[in-house]
């Protein structure tokens, strides 16, 4: 089973309206989201098959009590 998990040369940084991560290994970086950071931070060790569920029943429950 696979688990998500940054690399330890990878870095998370908050600027003003979205988050960077940066790889100081290889010297680059990608911007990302809140929605984004706020899933990688709740999940860090977590399988990526859990957070799918995780994911999916989240949906499922928003279709269903939402009109």
């Amino acid at each position: 089973m696979k688990y998500f998990n940054l690399f330890a040369c990878c870095k998370m940084v908050k600027g003003t309206c979205r988050f960077i991560i940066i790889d100081l290994q290889r010297g680059v970086y990608e911007t990302i989201p809140n929605d984004l950071y706020e899933l990688v931070i709740e999940n860090r060790g977590v399988s990526k098959d859990e957070i799918f569920m995780k994911k999916i029943t989240t949906m499922l429950l928003m279709n269903i009590l939402t009109f």
